[in-house]
């Protein structure tokens, strides 16, 4: 069986495109803790591709024929090649273990609205699209 291969950064976009159309809320899953995995599947596709993070050492987007992408496609910014300590460092990072949880959306935009839980709940702080859960 042959493999698919991107080429060239049309290419990349139109997968990239074609992940984000899967459901409205996929970018959310790779925005939030999922972005390393996200690279590990483009790189999948494009073994070419290099992993790249950000100075705040908190996202993670692909190199790719001297672009960066992530789920939302190019981005722009500084990003470094990623050492040892955080490649181990974002192989932790998780969606899921982020506890973020898209619940609905809201009634004014259709944005969806987010709670996140990272720490034991008592009280809500409402930012437009996420609601953030806080220890009181």
């Amino acid at each position: 069986m042959k493999k698919s291969s991107i080429c060239g950064v049309s290419d990349m976009l139109f997968l990239i495109d074609s992940i984000r159309q899967t459901d409205q809320y996929i970018a959310d899953i790779y925005l939030n803790g999922g972005c390393y995995q996200f690279h590990l599947m483009l790189k999948k596709f494009a073994p070419e591709c290099e992993a790249r993070i950000t100075k705040e050492r908190n996202h993670i987007v692909t190199y790719f024929k001297e672009k960066y992408f992530d789920i939302t496609g190019i981005v722009e910014g500084q990003f470094q090649p990623l050492n040892q300590h955080e490649i181990d460092m974002a192989s932790k990072w998780s969606f899921a273990k982020n506890k973020a949880l898209q619940i609905c959306e809201c009634p004014v935009c259709g944005e969806p609205l987010v709670v996140l839980m990272s720490r034991p709940v008592s009280a809500a702080s409402v930012n437009h699209t996420k609601v953030e859960l806080k220890r009181g």
